[in-house]
């Protein structure tokens, strides 16, 4: 609750010193939500380290790419998204929900103020790439980690497209918040519930749903030469969708053999 109330209050906040002390604040919060006390550690040093050179980058106004990309640093982007991806097997299911979708908020709206049009291209390009080569190799939380690492992408982008479909964008990343945090990936039944079927679709942004409108709409107002990179995530959107129908097909055949 505390967590929610400091993220809403900030979403309002239009100085970077701000965005950085709220963050920490969160920050923290995510951190006394981890049971173990050395993962805890880990990403209590990987978090300053990328706030301090955030903050010293800041005072001296040296280098925005510098800023941007210690941002990307402590948000686990592309480059150093195997700081969280080597975690997140040893977090528990609900941090790593917070972690993938409402805590990238802050991050995003800070990078909407030096965010160079280099970056969107490199944020888009290397989680589908490195999607490509490992999604076969990857077990359901693995999955939903480099899909909603796209995924903060496309949010970036709706913040620099206009403000109504930022407010649109984070409501529906809200939503698969909401449902992913309350349900439990050791159940069986989880596999096999409608809803997660329909939240699994929203994330792949599948026809006709109503996330592959929006990042339709998106691709079309940034640049329209986007639109082959967009359909490059619609076919790894396609391939994941394809292996996760795999997986309940192989988890409904086990549970039919083992009554017989």
């Amino acid at each position: 609750m505390i967590y929610m109330l400091a993220l809403i209050c900030s979403l309002n906040l239009f100085s970077w010193w701000w965005f950085w002390l709220v963050l920490e604040f969160l920050n923290w919060v995510l951190m006394l939500m981890m049971k173990k006390k050395n993962i805890m550690l880990i990403f209590l040093l990987w978090q300053s380290l990328a706030s301090l050179m955030i903050l010293f980058f800041l005072m001296i106004n040296l280098n925005f790419f510098l800023i941007v990309m210690f941002t990307f640093m402590k948000s686990s982007f592309p480059p150093f998204h195997y700081l969280f991806w080597n975690l997140h097997f040893f977090t528990n299911w609900k941090v790593l929900v917070i972690f993938l979708t409402i805590h990238k908020f802050l991050p995003l709206l800070f990078m909407t103020m030096f965010i160079m049009k280099i970056f969107l291209l490199f944020i888009v390009f290397f989680p589908i790439l490195l999607f490509s080569l490992f999604w076969n190799n990857l077990n359901l939380p693995s999955n939903l980690f480099m899909f909603m690492l796209s995924d903060s992408c496309w949010m970036l982008f709706s913040f620099m497209v206009s403000l109504k479909l930022m407010v649109v964008y984070m409501m529906l990343n809200l939503m698969i918040f909401f449902y992913l945090y309350l349900i439990n990936i050791k159940n069986t039944k989880f596999i096999n519930n409608i809803l997660t079927k329909i939240c699994i679709l929203l994330i792949t942004s599948l026809p006709p749903f109503f996330s592959f409108l929006l990042k339709f709409i998106i691709v079309y107002s940034v640049n329209f030469e986007l639109m082959i990179m967009f359909m490059s995530v619609y076919f790894i959107s396609f391939f994941f969708f394809e292996s996760f129908s795999f997986l309940e097909l192989q988890m409904l055949i086990y549970s039919k053999l083992k009554w017989i």
